[in-house]
């Protein structure tokens, strides 16, 4: 025989599903920044510029828990635009916004906002004091010790020749990050340098993951010293996408 539950025992139950239900409907979701690259070509007519584009894709997947009617805080949600680097925006997102959002047509990429500690890479002359008016700190270090300035991750390539007219071959290191399709293959084209020889190793970066690191290494070689600096550039393409760095070679007078 199935002994049937007291009705104090029912009660219980309900007022605890319901209290249940209740407070996860008002627990919010937790917010941070994401950086969201956009393509640019991909907005539609209707919209007369592509910040209020923008703004529309963020709007679409925000989850408001506490279903206000005025939006509250979601009117606030776009915080940045970029149109110079990339095209996008910053945004306040929880973490299945985000993720909605990532899947939505124009979107090229979605990751979080990273904030880095700053490592002097060349210091030699600062005093602790001067030091802390950079980096608030007055006892950082060198984190990692460079090769030459040269190997700075910057975008630009800037290659220097000394006077010595015995070194003729100079070696740059880069590393760049994948934020586009998370499968990409981009392939290296060099300009034409009348003084150098130019060769970039590998010469194809092949991505298999959104926001993954890849290094290549850039050499060139003096084939004849020129009197004034050159300059040109490097792309990486995918057949959609152009990634540019540009160049400066400069041949020191020997002394």
């Amino acid at each position: 025989m199935v002994e049937k539950p007291e009705k104090w025992q029912v009660l219980t139950l309900t007022i605890f599903i319901f209290f249940n239900i209740a407070l996860s409907a008002k627990t919010p979701l937790t917010k941070k920044t994401y950086i969201v690259q956009m393509d640019k070509s991909a907005k539609p007519e209707s919209f007369s510029n592509h910040i209020d584009w923008y703004s529309s894709k963020v709007q679409s997947v925000l989850i408001n828990p506490e279903n206000q009617e005025d939006g509250g805080e979601d009117q606030q949600r776009v915080i940045y635009t970029y149109q110079n680097a990339f095209h996008g925006v910053a945004a306040r997102l929880s973490e299945q916004e985000a993720e909605r959002l990532e899947e939505q047509d124009g979107v090229l990429a979605i990751f979080p906002e990273t904030k880095y500690e700053l490592h002097t890479t060349r210091s030699p002359l600062l005093t602790p004091t001067q030091l802390k008016v950079f980096t608030k700190y007055s006892n950082r270090s060198c984190k990692k010790n460079l090769a030459s300035p040269g190997d700075l991750n910057y975008p630009a390539l800037s290659v220097v020749f000394p006077d010595r007219i015995n070194v003729s071959v100079l070696t740059l290191h880069r590393t760049v990050t994948n934020v586009g399709p998370a499968v990409s293959n981009y392939h290296a084209i060099v300009s034409p340098f009348k003084g150098a020889y130019v060769k970039v190793e590998p010469r194809t970066l092949k991505f298999t993951k959104a926001n993954q690191k890849l290094p290549y290494k850039i050499i060139f070689t003096t084939k004849s010293r020129q009197a004034v600096p050159e300059f040109g550039g490097l792309v990486w393409k995918d057949g959609v996408h152009r990634v540019r760095s540009p160049i400066v070679v400069v041949w020191l007078p020997p002394l």
